[in-house]
């Protein structure tokens, strides 16, 4: 699997100014039209700034690198929206809440019962303004810092995600199909959105198109639960 980060020379907490000013430099070089140009090279960065200039493009495909690395996958991995966060972790909350600016809702319970709801007027605001006018520290840290907390993320990919999901499931082909691109569009390494549109491809009979999709998330995603349905749906077409 290709590293991203390492075709734009930037490490993996690089910010995304960091990302960007790589890029309009490497661009430079490369470029095709420039005195030593180089099209293949500069098309590597180009697709490398692609992923991890979006907050939810760069998100999917850090999943996916750590999988590969791991050697693991499964769908929770990507379409989980739950996540028990201690006080302790509040910062790391916090900056995650800051880079990813794409939620849609944010929402932390303690014993069944809501303490913070964050719409994404809210969580823009927070971005915006900044950690320390943000109500979120003072709610958590006035509970205790080493209390469990129940976090509910949201973003776009999962909302058009789930549109395709159930799409899928209620027989929707078409819709589904336009659905799974979509996501695929805004995040290309939100792999169960692929896996799946092979899937919708086989009940199609549209098999080299199943086929294609089967290959990319063996490329990226060869371990686990995915890597698994993707490779017996793929041995099933070609028929061993």
């Amino acid at each position: 699997m290709r590293d991203f980060y390492q075709d734009l020379g930037v490490p993996e907490t690089a910010t995304a100014d960091d990302i960007r000013k790589a890029y309009r430099r490497l661009a430079k070089v490369y470029h095709p039209d420039s005195g030593d140009g180089d099209e293949e090279a500069f098309h590597r960065i180009a697709q490398a700034y692609n992923v991890l200039s979006k907050p939810e493009s760069r998100n999917d495909y850090d999943k996916t690198l750590r999988n590969y690395r791991a050697g693991t996958g499964s769908f929770d991995e990507y379409t989980a929206d739950r996540y028990e966060v201690s006080g302790d972790q509040v910062q790391r909350l916090l900056e995650e809440l800051v880079r990813q600016t794409n939620l849609t809702r944010v929402l932390i319970k303690y014993k069944g019962r809501v303490v913070v709801d964050l719409p994404i007027s809210t969580a823009t605001a927070i971005t915006t303004l900044g950690l320390i006018f943000a109500p979120l520290p003072t709610i958590l840290l006035n509970m205790g810092i080493n209390r469990f907390f129940d976090m509910e993320v949201k973003n776009v990919v999962m909302d058009a995600y789930d549109r395709a999901a159930l799409a899928h499931q209620e027989g929707r082909l078409k819709e589904a199909e336009n659905a799974y691109v979509e996501v695929l569009e805004m995040s290309e390494y939100f792999v169960p959105a692929r896996l799946n549109l092979g899937i919708l491809y086989r009940q199609l009979g549209e098999n080299r198109k199943a086929e294609d999709c089967f290959k990319k998330v063996l490329d990226v995603a060869p371990f686990g639960e995915v890597g698994t349905m993707a490779r017996q749906n793929l041995e099933s077409i070609r028929g061993f």
